[in-house]
């Protein structure tokens, strides 16, 4: 058998696929954050046409990283079992806001959930709850920041009622968790 360092594809050894595979992971997970952070900042509703791209996209890039995997190690059954139970982990996340959307009669929205089951496919089970943790953690901090401007605009103004009946997007919550994430992996 060849050594896998030598395996190449259009001059680029597996090493370099590998990697070039976990940065355009990296990216399109970025840009798919982006795009529905502000749709859901200014929009408060995501489009279901571009969760088909995105989620399609993840997919596709975790099957390319598991046939890497496969040429790296050669067939190992108890590993991609591993790999695909780590990949089904990581929509567990998803699932749970499915079910708290049910719970809330829609207070945690039905966009949350898509969203958390495609970054399952992009980030596998830890890196995703990771990621959900977080953001719970820091849309925390922006209701206490929301509630105490409007405590201190007063009561009498109408700035109270006004916010109180405002809903908090979550997935401008997780944009900033994600840039931690990036840069404590790179360090």
């Amino acid at each position: 058998m060849e050594n896998s360092a030598e395996i190449s594809f259009m001059g680029f050894t597996r090493m370099d696929l590998e990697s070039a595979v976990c940065f355009l992971c990296a990216v399109v997970f970025s840009l798919f954050l982006m795009v529905f952070s502000w749709q859901d900042f200014h929009r408060k509703r995501i489009r279901v046409s571009w969760l088909y791209g995105f989620g399609t996209a993840g997919m596709a890039l975790t099957m390319i990283r598991c046939v890497l995997s496969v040429i790296k190690d050669g067939w190992d059954w108890k590993k991609s079992v591993l790999q695909i139970t780590v990949w089904l982990l990581g929509m567990l996340p998803g699932i749970f806001l499915f079910w708290m959307e049910r719970q809330t009669k829609g207070a945690v929205g039905l966009g949350d959930g898509c969203f958390f089951l495609i970054t399952g496919c992009y980030l596998g089970g830890w890196r995703t709850l990771e990621l959900l943790m977080g953001a719970v953690f820091v849309s925390s901090l922006a209701g206490g920041v929301w509630m105490l401007t409007a405590l201190l605009g007063g009561k009498g103004n109408g700035l109270w009622e006004k916010m109180r009946k405002k809903k908090l997007p979550f997935l401008p919550c997780v944009l900033p968790v994600w840039i931690w994430m990036l840069i404590a992996s790179l360090g």
